[in-house]
């Protein structure tokens, strides 16, 4: 209530004010402006000069903020600000793919599902509140009605139409909020749907991928082993000048080397497996307990 109750173009501003500026100001807060309405004409206005008509007015005016009514709409309401919201996740929605934006978007949609699943709320305990007190706003008017009492100032606004236009006020942006949330959670789903094709399409271009590499890798062990025979069989150390090496020497030296990078190699690739295997063979000491 001490906060800023109307939406307004300047609410920025208004936010940077002290908390008693805010009060006080009407085009910012919901009592500055019943203040400012009433600090000139007084009770003139008022249909029953009574408390409770008092009250009703102060209730009504208070309960169903924020909204944009009384600076004539210069700024857009709560759930037209959520729409726009919702537009610009529907069109990251159909942009390309990017690395871990599907998880920012996701994140973006259940945070806009849970404000609005609050605002919803929040309105349900509105209409709830001013559908109790349309129940005893009745009952004093039939009391009025019946003890022939007549209002202080017929053109004025009754109780019964201020817990009206706030009823209607309420529900409205309840329907239109839980218009949001619904497309909120149907774009999420399509979201999901979308993605789950956009894997299902990357897996199939994978598997023609890995095909290829298999046929690929096919050809080049065929003509890795054609290299290898037709690189040894045209060797001729014993021709070369003062080499008196020979094809034993190139086993010798070759094959060597081969089997110590194969033997690092293959160790490497299971040591964790190998690591596993020694620790479950190693001894286990047996624990004493003091008796």
């Amino acid at each position: 209530m001490a906060g800023v109750n109307f939406l307004d173009k300047k609410m920025s501003q208004h936010l940077s004010e002290p908390v008693n500026a805010i009060f006080d100001n009407e085009n910012a807060s919901a009592p500055g402006y019943i203040f400012a309405a009433f600090a000139d004409q007084g009770t003139s206005t008022w249909h029953r000069r009574t408390v409770e008509w008092f009250l009703t007015y102060l209730i009504t005016e208070v309960g169903v903020t924020p909204h944009a009514q009384r600076q004539g709409y210069n700024a857009p309401e709560l759930e037209n600000a959520y729409q726009s919201v919702i537009q610009d996740l529907k069109r990251r929605r159909h942009a390309p793919w990017r690395k871990n934006e599907t998880v920012r978007l996701v994140r973006d949609y259940l945070a806009c599902v849970d404000e609005l699943t609050i605002v919803k709320m929040i309105c349900q305990k509105q209409f709830d509140l001013f559908k109790g007190m349309q129940q005893d706003v009745r009952k004093f008017e039939t009391e009025d009605n019946r003890s022939r009492r007549s209002p202080d100032n017929s053109n004025g606004e009754s109780m019964t139409e201020r817990i009206k236009w706030a009823l209607n006020l309420v529900n409205g942006r309840h329907d239109t909020t839980e218009k949001l949330l619904i497309d909120a959670k149907q774009s999420m789903e399509a979201l999901f749907q979308l993605r789950s094709i956009e894997q299902n399409e990357l897996a199939i271009v994978s598997d023609s991928q890995n095909e290829a590499i298999f046929l690929f890798t096919g050809v080049t062990i065929v003509f890795l082993l054609l290299s290898f025979f037709t690189s040894y069989y045209g060797m001729n150390l014993s021709t070369i000048v003062n080499t008196p090496r020979t094809e034993g020497y190139f086993w010798r030296l070759c094959g060597s080397i081969a089997f110590f990078i194969v033997m690092v190699v293959t160790l490497g690739a299971f040591r964790h497996h190998l690591k596993n295997i020694w620790k479950s063979r190693r001894p286990v000491k047996p624990t004493y307990s003091m008796v």
